[in-house]
């Protein structure tokens, strides 16, 4: 028997692109459907947002609510547009800067940066690739039940598993997965670096993703990246494989570090309690 085919309306999608231009975790746009004439998306670094863009990288460059992605539904075909919502540093699409009002159709394969165009310049003048670059795709026309696509593949599964593999403060996979009171998992160092400036500030801990409040530092989770290295590794290209290796020895001489870095701390208050350094502290002198 031939294959059974089904209709699946136009789906839009956003590739995060990595700086050494490795493609990274790829975003589903909501899709219209029969009930649905509009869907919007706003991309931003606001919680709100329903694509949340980390600050991590360069600060300031991503307003709260920075751009607008609606898909409208046309003569049973879905059109996407993207329109930038008055931000700070603006929204590019192939390097063109997008107005606040009209915005642009997106047709699909364009790289779309928001914060600046694909190559930005510091407050120093120096030249960084702007790391909030996506490519723009759309899945367009019928899906073929049990045959293989370039397509992004829309299993329920899939997208579920890559949720699960996701930090949700960078937006790449996980990579020395911690995981927190409420079972959210982020990359270790994200994770430590956000707990270390709430700790800093002295402000209650609060998981990034929910918000709900915890006490304890947030705890390895070797099953999450044991979980990776089974699902999908073994379908990364070799390229992506040592660009993950790399992340993973970076997490990790940073998380040895910040360990180092406490126990100093900890042997410096005991140093410091000693009866010698009390009396020295309080002008007595030490008996003899």
């Amino acid at each position: 028997m031939p294959n059974t085919v089904r209709r699946c309306g136009d789906r839009g999608y956003l590739k995060l692109l990595r700086q050494n231009g490795e493609p990274g975790i790829m975003f589903q746009l909501p899709t219209c459907d029969d009930d649905a004439q509009e869907v919007q998306s706003i991309i931003g670094r606001s919680v709100a947002s329903n694509l949340r863009l980390p600050e991590r990288h360069k600060p300031f460059m991503i307003s709260r609510k920075h751009a607008t992605i609606t898909c409208l539904r046309a003569n049973g075909r879905n059109v996407y547009t993207i329109v930038d919502n008055e931000s700070t540093n603006g929204t590019f699409v192939e390097d063109v800067n997008i107005p606040s009002v009209g915005g642009r159709v997106l047709a699909g394969d364009e790289i779309v940066s928001f914060g600046g165009p694909r190559t930005c310049i510091d407050r120093d003048g120096l030249k960084f690739d702007n790391p909030y670059q996506f490519r723009f795709i759309i899945s367009r026309g019928l899906a073929q039940v049990g045959s293989t696509s370039d397509a992004p593949v829309n299993c329920a599964s899939t997208r579920c598993i890559d949720e699960i593999l996701q930090c949700s403060v960078c937006h790449d996979a996980v990579v020395d997965a911690h995981v927190l009171p409420c079972s959210h998992n982020f990359c270790g160092e994200c994770i430590l670096k956000w707990h270390d400036t709430l700790k800093n500030k002295n402000q209650g801990t609060t998981c990034p993703n929910c918000r709900a409040p915890y006490a304890a530092e947030p705890t390895p989770n070797p099953s999450l990246d044991k979980l990776y290295e089974l699902t999908v590794q073994p379908r990364m290209p070799l390229r992506e494989r040592r660009s993950r290796d790399d992340r993973v020895a970076k997490s990790v001489r940073a998380r040895n570090a910040r360990d180092k870095k406490k126990m100093c701390k900890r042997l410096l208050r005991s140093a410091l309690m000693s009866p010698d350094i009390v009396n020295l502290l309080v002008g007595r002198q030490a008996p003899a």
